[in-house]
């Protein structure tokens, strides 16, 4: 007959065993149950990063983040920097604890990559060559009347979204001329863009009530027209380019979709459609058309040579050409328009 201690002793082990077990599945099983495993939490973004702070609000230089570049603080709660780059950089946005978008750019915004990190987006487009007073006002009631904290964007996030929360900082009494200015200087806004540094003054020079007055439409998409339109498309293509050139005429092994001669034959379509146009040439001052013009002959140029895998000796002048018709179509005409 088996010791009797020996039987209690195991009976004992044997207990203390199954409730570590018992235990064990119990902890588990509370994790499951407040783990999500539907398909839309599978297929959900990538965790952000929380913990992330917003850049000091008199930094001497722009910060980046995961699918962000040049963030820049102009006024309490407002903030800018460039197009968020796909899920990343919206994952930042709501990890930084930004609430509202306000694209200032004339693309599209990804409704969708916002949505999905709870963020709201209002497209409130303005062109290199400024804001008008009313466009202004706009931005800045968009920014005091919708959650905040509040991203300014345009695409590179240097020149446009710069001069917008400027002005809308100083609409907002933010901020004050100097740190304005001294903020669109640490973005990178080119002094050659006279039209978007007077949007400082501008701002500063509307009286009271003008933001109270200002539409709230904020309108989620502002689909753009005509020359906007194909300077758009222009653009995103020429940048593809860059990526290109960088990569000494050769196509990038992390874009290997891209097809450059492809891409400057788009652009040269556009600058030729543009001209045949004669609305858009009519809206515009003298000698615009030939510029249109000579830029699709020399991209055309730039086209053939790619097609025909011409070397780097070649590609680079003719690059060199067709960036210098642009900034001279932009120098020329930018600023005689009034901005939108």
């Amino acid at each position: 007959m088996p010791d009797s201690r020996f039987s209690s002793r195991a009976l004992v082990l044997l207990a203390f065993s199954l409730g570590s077990l018992l235990a064990a599945g119990w902890v588990t099983g509370c994790a499951s149950s407040t783990t999500d495993t539907s398909s839309s939490a599978r297929h959900a973004p990538p965790a952000h990063d929380t913990t992330a702070a917003l850049p000091a609000p008199r930094a001497d230089k722009a910060t980046d983040y995961p699918g962000l570049h040049n963030l820049v603080v102009f006024g309490d709660g407002i903030v800018s920097g460039s197009q968020p780059e796909g899920p990343k950089g919206f994952a930042s946005l709501k990890g930084l604890g930004f609430k509202t978008i306000v694209s200032v750019d004339g693309a599209e915004p990804d409704l969708d990559a916002a949505k999905a990190q709870g963020l709201r987006y209002v497209h409130l487009p303005i062109g290199y060559n400024g804001a008008s007073p009313e466009r202004q006002a706009e931005i800045a009631r968009a920014i005091r009347d919708l959650p905040g904290p509040v991203y300014v964007h345009c695409h590179h996030g240097k020149h446009r979204s710069a001069a917008a929360a400027a002005s809308a900082s100083l609409l907002l009494a933010r901020t004050d001329k100097d740190h304005a200015l001294s903020a669109m200087k640490v973005a990178g806004t080119s002094p050659s863009y006279t039209g978007l540094w007077a949007c400082v003054d501008i701002a500063m020079a509307q009286p009271v009530g003008t933001v109270d007055r200002a539409s709230n439409a904020f309108p989620e998409v502002s689909r753009p027209k005509g020359i906007a339109r194909s300077m758009i498309e222009i653009d995103a293509k020429f940048d593809q380019l860059k990526l290109v050139q960088a990569n000494g005429w050769a196509v990038p092994t992390d874009h290997p979709d891209l097809v450059p001669a492809a891409d400057a034959g788009v652009i040269a379509d556009l600058y030729r459609v543009s001209a045949d146009d004669r609305t858009t040439v009519a809206k515009h001052a003298a000698g615009f058309e030939d510029h249109l013009r000579k830029a699709c002959e020399n991209m055309t140029k730039l086209e053939e040579a790619l097609a025909r895998k011409a070397g780097k000796a070649e590609l680079e002048p003719l690059f060199k050409t067709v960036k210098t018709d642009c900034t001279a179509c932009h120098t020329a005409y930018r600023d005689l328009e009034e901005p939108e």
